[in-house]
């Protein structure tokens, strides 16, 4: 069984041996590929990754670059890689998809524990807000991602073309930061005092919950 940390660490070394256009050919078949299956292990992919810079650098001993190596057309030899992967089974997708969503509802709720208004009686707690933060902030890192996936390629024609994914991803931010904002500042809704010493229980078991649910993820993704 490959490392995917360590295969990681030996592609960026790799890297730095190529040409720079080598390097921006590898850079978005690794970009467009992890954004393909980004809440799944990316270890597949890591290690498909390290065998073609490997042969890339033996092809340059032979005078050839990685459009002429790999071909014209890497978006469509990307496509082919992605559906020779095994598709990870629903236990394996379930288990990546709650570490991840375990991870943000974790720092969502502890943000808003710590901006919460205290009040003599205790801390007082807005629900709309911690039911909507973490659900917006899923949706706008879900949209980003598919978002640099499909624009990776993109051709650049013209200066907005070029620079559409970067305008259009710094547009769902602000829309998820409104939103997140909006959604915590909001009087409407039902809110709740929580009183002290609970606030601090909360913060702690938080904490040790969503660190927990994210390291059990990571280590099941890795060694299993």
């Amino acid at each position: 069984m490959t490392n995917p940390n360590r295969d990681l660490t030996t592609i960026n070394q790799l890297k730095r041996q190529l040409s720079p256009a080598d390097r921006k050919y590898i850079d978005d078949l690794q970009v467009y590929l992890n954004t393909a299956t980004v809440f799944y292990s990316n270890a597949p992919i890591n290690a498909q990754l390290l065998a073609m810079l490997q042969d890339l650098l033996n092809a340059n001993q032979d005078g050839l670059n990685a459009a002429e190596w790999f071909g014209h057309d890497p978006q469509s030899m990307a496509d082919e890689i992605l559906r020779q992967f095994p598709q990870p089974q629903w236990r394996a997708k379930l288990r990546d998809l709650a570490g991840f969503v375990a991870l943000i509802i974790g720092i969502s709720w502890f943000s808003l524990l710590l901006s919460s208004q205290k009040t003599p009686q205790g801390l007082q707690l807005n629900l709309l807000a911690f039911v909507g933060v973490p659900i917006v902030e899923l949706i706008v890192i879900g949209v980003a991602f598919k978002l640099l996936h499909r624009t990776t390629y993109q051709n650049a024609h013209s200066f907005f073309h070029r620079h559409l994914p970067v305008i259009l991803m710094g547009l769902i931010f602000l829309l998820g930061v409104a939103a997140i904002l909006v959604t915590s500042l909001s009087p409407i809704g039902v809110t709740y005092i929580l009183p002290t010493p609970w606030d601090t229980v909360l913060l702690t078991s938080i904490i040790l919950v969503a660190t927990s649910c994210f390291a059990v993820s990571l280590y099941w993704r890795y060694h299993s």
